[in-house]
């Protein structure tokens, strides 16, 4: 005989299956395979599983916040990363900033200035690499995030710190700095330690990953700068330095070299 419990309730059988009106348990041998009840997560469980889907790498990481900088038509990005791509993350760019009023909605899940409503995607999709509003919500619930940001109106930078978990400012102050943004991610996935040593063990595949996705935007992009900085790994480094007029040939110059170069018509 085994014993099946589910909740208050007792009984017993002999191996097979057994039904309630609340619960229906598989038995297998000496085991018992129960199937919860189905109960709301708590919102702090959702956030972060669905950070995870959003950000689950440093490579998206760093893909979301180049595809901010693009839209914010930057001219300059400058991506620096920690040895070993958690302990700090930085995508610096020369876009026209962000507003004052726009500061609250920062870090915030669903909150985009690029879509105002699903019916948009018909007139607007593929204007913009983002328009979900998910990536900065996402990498503020799994690390530290700050922003510096500054308009062409502005006469000096604001330094940003977002509240962890529910976005908008939780301190802020003036600064030194030009016009444009700077994104600081510090400690990814502190709060999935799994999901942050995978990162590390994994951290030498995610610089070739980045490098590669860089080479992306500067084949489909060259007009804009772009440089990888990896601290303490000077080989690792990488820039693509466009030149005025610069196009695809000269994309393919700077990022495989001549011979392939020579074979573009």
């Amino acid at each position: 005989m085994v014993l099946v419990l589910h909740c208050s309730l007792v009984s017993t059988t002999s191996r097979g299956s057994c039904c309630t009106d609340r619960v229906l348990c598989f038995i297998f041998s000496s085991n018992v395979l129960f199937i919860m009840s189905i109960l709301k997560l708590p919102q702090s469980t959702t956030r972060l599983l669905n950070s995870t889907t959003v950000i689950p790498s440093p490579l998206s990481l760093v893909k979301e916040l180049v595809d901010n900088a693009i839209d914010a038509n930057a001219t300059n990005i400058e991506i620096s990363l920690s040895a070993n791509t958690v302990d700090k993350i930085q995508v610096r760019d020369n876009g026209h900033g962000i507003n004052h009023e726009d500061y609250e909605a920062l870090g915030r899940r669903s909150h985009t200035s690029k879509l105002r409503t699903f019916e948009e995607l018909q007139s607007k999709g593929g204007k913009t690499l983002g328009f979900r509003g998910d990536a900065l919500a996402s990498i503020n619930t799994s690390s530290k995030l700050t922003i510096t940001t500054r308009t062409n109106q502005d006469k000096a930078a604001v330094f940003l710190a977002i509240k962890k978990d529910t976005g908008g400012v939780s301190d802020s102050k003036l600064v030194s700095g030009p016009v444009g943004t700077t994104v600081d991610v510090l400690d990814l996935f502190a709060s999935v330690p799994v999901r942050k040593q995978l990162a590390i063990k994994e951290s030498k595949k995610a610089y070739k990953q980045i490098k590669q996705l860089l080479h992306t935007y500067a084949l489909t992009r060259p007009h804009i700068r772009l440089s990888l900085k990896v601290s303490k790994g000077d080989k690792l480094s990488w820039s693509y330095a466009s030149g005025k007029g610069a196009d695809v040939r000269e994309a393919v110059l700077q990022v495989f070299g001549t011979d392939l170069a020579s074979q573009c018509v």
